[in-house]
């Protein structure tokens, strides 16, 4: 079970990061606002240390960890299809006057 468990938690954080790393290459300082690209941010470097973690430093994940990481790679790849033409309307900066 806990095999089962690690390797979920390891498919969970790809498809989490990859998931970031799609969204991060539509945004920038020009056209994103702040917020959603921190966000975005925290959430790839998250999912990056819940990949390394169980190797360098030995964490064991359970299924509440498995569960919340796996929910959120979910979120990300059921919303993808808001990202296809680029950052959503409500999501860009306004534009200057």
């Amino acid at each position: 079970m806990k095999l089962a468990i690690l390797i979920l938690f390891q498919v969970f954080g790809a498809a989490l990061l990859w998931s970031c790393f799609g969204r991060l290459t539509f945004t920038s300082k020009r056209n994103t606002r702040r917020a959603v690209r921190w966000t975005f941010t925290a959430l790839a470097v998250l999912a990056a240390v819940c990949l390394a973690a169980p190797w360098i430093a030995d964490y064991q994940p359970d299924a509440m960890a498995t569960a919340l990481l796996g929910i959120s790679a979910l979120t990300q790849i059921v919303t993808a299809h808001y990202w296809r033409a680029g950052v959503p309307r409500q999501f860009q900066k306004e534009p200057a006057p």
